[in-house]
């Protein structure tokens, strides 16, 4: 099949069906759906962390520290490895779920930064936590969305190697199409993924630390 890059970013389709199928695999009705789902959730998240900062729940800044916290734990402690136990989910949906999942997370903790910012909170545990999400977004975060580009362009050609009387499905088939120019050339630096966790890991302890009164409050 032939494909071609039409008006609609990042969507691709086939002259033959006249059909466009996103990354993601849906049918194009908003552009920048994703931009925008993330876009939505930084507004939602940083407004209530603007609110418990500033007059909220007891007017304490531990409540949203352990919201924070909570989240991550919820997504980096458990969600983000668990899915790859799950023997009917195969690896390379579980890594276009994974980027998914943690582009929203990303989202709601830059919200919750800037919400607590606007709030006035100038403490160290929001500076430092801050300035690992700053660099998380600018340097870590970046390769490894590229990894599970690689991996799923990996996978996918595997499939259509292996079965080629099973041509892979259109989502399939865009997203290959998609990915296989990004990730050629591509050389996946391990520590990266090393990186990433000790900094998830540091965030859930700051935040901690910050809420580590919390449960007096109460």
């Amino acid at each position: 099949t032939t494909w071609q890059q039409c008006s609609i970013s990042r969507t691709y389709c086939t002259p033959e069906s006249r059909r466009c199928v996103c990354e993601t695999g849906r049918q194009p009705g908003h552009p920048r759906h994703g931009m925008m789902e993330r876009v939505g959730l930084a507004v939602v998240w940083g407004g209530l962390a603007y609110t418990l900062n500033h007059g909220g729940v007891g007017n304490d800044h531990r409540v949203p520290d352990a919201l924070w916290a909570g989240a991550l734990a919820a997504i980096s402690g458990m969600e983000a490895w668990v899915k790859f136990g799950a023997p009917l989910l195969p690896k390379y949906i579980a890594l276009s779920v994974g980027g998914r999942v943690f582009q929203h997370l990303e989202a709601c903790e830059w919200g919750l930064l800037l919400g607590s910012l606007a709030a006035h909170r100038r403490d160290t545990t929001v500076l430092a936590v801050g300035g690992i999400l700053t660099l998380q977004s600018l340097l870590i975060a970046p390769h490894l969305q590229r990894v599970a580009k690689y991996r799923i362009v990996e996978a996918l050609t595997i499939k259509q190697q292996a079965s080629p009387r099973q041509e892979l499905s259109e989502a399939e088939a865009a997203i290959l199409s998609a990915y296989e120019p990004q990730v050629r050339g591509f050389r996946a630096m391990k520590w990266m993924h090393v990186a990433f966790v000790l900094a998830e890991a540091a965030k859930i302890a700051l935040l901690l630390v910050g809420s580590e009164r919390l449960l007096g409050w109460l």
